[in-house]
């Protein structure tokens, strides 16, 4: 199965990690690996002092996203995460670092866990259930490096709301603004273009043409969308008592 993360040793006790694809396994298709292999790779990478994390993602799983986030807080190295793009899941992934960077250019996103469900009116509301109390841990993730409140940071989530570089240090979302020497090497409108991106409704024009032009997606990418529904339905309905 394809790993969504790929590690990139600098040198003795130097490490970065790139995150340039959507997060977590794909319960669906079989597809991508879980946040328990990244945190078994992590810890047998070895003593590691300074630990790079360079974002370029959609989004994806929350609850991987979650127990990425989880191990890099717990991870005694200096963590530093540099952000080019980190949408949705992705973005709780980037609260993990004790510094945050993003690139001049730079996009955060952060909205609600979302999920298609069907079923009778008990099983829609178990589903609301299990939405809400995913939504608790993304807002203590967020104010680890956010003075919003509680409030604040739900009204963004709530609202699906879209931070510039200059408007997320403004959040709290990061610290400073850094230009990415790495960046020619990211094939953004393939990001942009996958079928997690897709279910994205409030990304500013102007913003997204910062990055590449962005076309109405083929069949091919249709099909992949509402596989990636499928998917994220049958999960949830698993996870159900």
């Amino acid at each position: 199965m394809k790993k969504f993360w790929k590690f990139k040793a600098v040198s003795s006790g130097a490490l970065t990690i790139e995150l340039l694809e959507p997060i977590g396994e794909d319960s669906w298709t079989g597809e991508g690996k879980s946040a328990k292999a990244f945190s078994e790779e992590l810890a047998a990478a070895g003593h590691i002092s300074e630990l790079r994390v360079r974002i370029a993602s959609p989004g994806g799983n929350v609850v991987d996203a979650l127990a990425m986030f989880d191990s890099l807080v717990r991870h005694p190295a200096n963590v530093l995460v540099d952000v080019i793009f980190a949408a949705s899941a992705a973005s709780i992934v980037a609260m993990g670092g004790d510094r945050i960077r993003i690139v001049p250019e730079g996009l955060f996103m952060i909205h609600l866990p979302t999920t298609l469900a069907a079923g009778n009116a008990v099983e829609l509301r178990k589903v609301a259930d299990v939405l809400d109390k995913a939504t608790q841990p993304m807002i203590s993730a967020y104010r680890r490096k956010s003075p919003k409140t509680e409030a604040e940071i739900l009204r963004a989530l709530e609202r699906e709301t879209w931070f510039s570089a200059e408007e997320a240090i403004a959040f709290g979302l990061a610290q400073e603004i850094t230009p990415d020497e790495e960046e020619d090497d990211l094939d953004m409108a393939a990001i942009l273009h996958a079928p997690i991106a897709a279910r994205f409704r409030h990304m500013p024009a102007q913003l997204a043409a910062r990055f590449t032009r962005r076309t109405e997606p083929d069949a091919t990418t249709q099909l992949m969308v509402e596989r990636e529904r499928q998917r994220l339905q049958v999960e949830l309905l698993r996870r159900l008592p």
